[in-house]
């Protein structure tokens, strides 16, 4: 049966160009571009929508390619958020976001307090990106110098008629804002903790630099970011006895910062 769903983005690109362009790449958490739904009938013919009855209700959720005979899968690891506002031909949808699931986030944040390891979701733990940083990163072959990028489907439907054919819309999705920070293993504070008369502190002498580190920046649903060309940020490394007392370290495209004799020990 031909869809009774029409759609279009509110934008200012002609809805040909839409259609043919590559699949626009949004951030885990970040607010989508509104999407305004229409409904046809079987032939083709606009369909206006009734403002005394009760509008339809969409249902959007999130699926992946690779099922059986390309059917696209649902995506557990994954919730759709978004608002649905009736006009005289259609339905808008505004404030459309992905989410990692309850489930991911409350076990990034278990991680996170237990100081292991983060997992993150799996959808962005593969492809030829890197997954979860680790201290031989910084060593990985330039082809390897990225992180996941993961291939979603939107799919909307008339929750009122699942027989219809749905809408698809591709996403490449990628980790969200920073959440979190990690030293990665080989820290000074790790060798300071080792030690019976250091007692977890490090100790410098005056002049002396602190040893070099790295650190990992993670989404809220634990998995590793970096910035974009919409999302900047940077990592701030300060303490009153260094000279200087702030610095800031960019943050590479793995989603590492590092410091290497940076900061000098003053008393």
């Amino acid at each position: 049966m031909r869809s009774a769903l029409l759609r279009d983005f509110l934008s200012p690109l002609p809805h040909s160009h839409l259609l043919s362009c590559r699949p626009p790449t949004g951030l885990a958490g970040e607010v989508l571009p509104p999407l305004k739904v229409m409904f046809s009938d079987k032939y083709g013919n606009p369909v206006a929508m009734n403002p005394s009855a009760t509008p339809p209700s969409l249902t959007i959720a999130a699926a992946l390619p690779g099922g059986p005979d390309g059917v696209l899968q649902p995506c557990g690891e994954l919730q759709v958020v978004a608002a649905q506002a009736a006009t005289e031909d259609g339905l808008i949808v505004s404030g459309l976001q992905l989410l990692g699931s309850e489930a991911a986030a409350a076990a990034a944040a278990q991680t996170a307090a237990e100081g292991a390891e983060p997992t993150g979701l799996q959808l962005l733990s593969a492809g030829d990106g890197l997954s979860h940083p680790t201290a031989r990163q910084a060593q990985a072959p330039p082809s390897k110098q990225g992180l996941p990028v993961a291939e979603v489907q939107l799919r909307i439907s008339l929750a009122s008629s699942p027989e219809l054919e749905p809408v698809v819309l591709p996403l490449r999705l990628r980790a969200g804002a920073p959440h979190s920070l990690r030293l990665l293993p080989g820290h000074p504070w790790e060798e300071a903790a080792a030690s019976a008369s250091a007692g977890g502190v490090v100790i410098l002498q005056h002049g002396a630099a602190l040893a070099p580190f790295q650190v990992a920046a993670f989404d809220a649903w634990g998995n590793p970011t970096a910035p974009a060309p919409d999302l900047g940020f940077a990592v701030l490394a300060g303490c009153e006895a260094t000279t200087p007392r702030t610095k800031e370290l960019a943050v590479g495209p793995t989603g590492l910062a590092s410091i290497e004799g940076g900061l000098l020990a003053t008393c």
